[in-house]
This record gives structure tokens, C-alpha cells and sequence, in this order.
């Protein structure tokens, strides 16, 4: 299944050819890099097989320091961005 945001940033289920309509003005939620070039960045997946209490995990924060890749999923915008805060707020903590 694919999904696009509405205005409200509320995924919705679409085609493809919606999809790659809306790729390039939807996929970039928020990105940080770090003093040390660690690098935080929060996307919007478009498509999701897996789930959490029956919704789609469609927001993803990666983590990229050197080796390390830390991995967050979310189901909704806000959580997304409110993940990508905290997640911001623990690195920052060991630079």
C-alpha cells in the first residue's frame, strides 16, 4: 500500500503514480547534522508493510554516526517530528 500526506500532514493510501508525483515535496520531514558530522534525518516513507495497533509506520529517523545507524519508526507527522527532537536532544548530549 502507498501513501501520500494530506495538508494536515495525515498520510493517506494512493497509487504509485501519486507517489512519485509527490516524492520530492513530502520525503524530507526535518534533518540535523551534529558538531562531530553525525547526521539525524527524518523522512516520510510512502510505503510501509509494517504496523503498530493496525496503522502503517510511515515517518523514519535514521541516525548516521560514523559505523552507527540507530533507526526510529513512527505512524504519525507529529510523532515524527516530536521522535526526531528527542533523538536530536540524546546525541547532542554525547558530542
Amino acid at each position: 500500500m502507498y501513501y501520500i500526506l494530506d495538508k494536515q500532514k495525515t498520510p493517506y493510501q494512493t497509487t504509485l503514480d501519486q507517489v512519485v508525483l509527490n516524492m520530492d515535496k513530502m520525503k524530507h520531514i526535518q534533518s540535523d547534522v551534529l558538531n562531530d558530522g553525525t547526521e539525524i534525518k527524518t523522512t516520510f516513507l510512502f510505503y510501509s508493510q509494517q504496523k503498530h495497533e493496525g496503522k502503517p509506520l510511515l515517518f523514519n529517523t535514521k541516525v548516521f554516526k560514523s559505523t552507527e545507524v540507530y533507526n526510529e519508526l513512527y505512524m504519525t507527522y507529529d510523532e515524527a517530528v516530536d521522535g526526531h527532537n528527542r533523538v536530536l536532544e540524546m546525541y547532542k548530549q554525547t558530542v
